[in-house]
């Protein structure tokens, strides 16, 4: 093999080994907090509401222990009688990372559209999971089929 080919291969390699975060040194997180504690932090659902064609959930996490470093994966699912409904990206789930002073709020909005499923909304309730922590809140109405083509799906919001 030529030297041009072999530092070509080095280099991949190199890459390969950058992106699977072997080379990088590991990240400290820039706050003094300790993490929270899972007594302390709670997941819970504000309110469901339509939006013209989607429903939106305000769902957060609250504080109720002392200021802390909250590292906690937030999962948001729509079940149907208990089960998960056919939704893409049915969990919804995301890594939180960030401080989080006594009694403070963190807030996210989640989108549903594009439900051609079963009408009746009683059966369909919004689950927030926050580690073994959960908040239900039944969905008082769904959102409007658009189209049976497509497919329903889950969406955090910019808020």
């Amino acid at each position: 093999m030529s030297r041009r080919g072999l530092s070509f291969v080095a280099v991949v390699a190199l890459l390969a080994l950058a992106g699977w975060g072997l080379l990088s040194p590991p990240v400290a997180r820039a706050s003094p907090l300790k993490v929270c504690a899972a007594r302390s932090v709670r997941p819970l659902v504000t309110s469901l509401e339509g939006a013209a064609t989607e429903v939106v959930a305000f769902v957060g996490v609250v504080n109720r222990g002392p200021a802390c470093y909250l590292r906690s994966v937030f999962s948001f699912a729509v079940t149907e009688r208990g089960r998960l409904a056919r939704v893409r990206t049915n969990p919804l789930r995301r890594w939180l990372r960030r401080d989080l002073a006594h009694g403070r709020t963190v807030l996210f909005d989640v989108w549903w559209s594009d439900w051609c499923g079963s009408q009746r909304a009683a059966q369909f309730s919004a689950r927030v999971t926050l580690g073994r922590s959960r908040a239900f809140a039944r969905y008082p109405l769904l959102p409007v089929c658009l189209s049976r083509a497509g497919s329903s799906r889950l969406v955090v919001g910019a808020g």
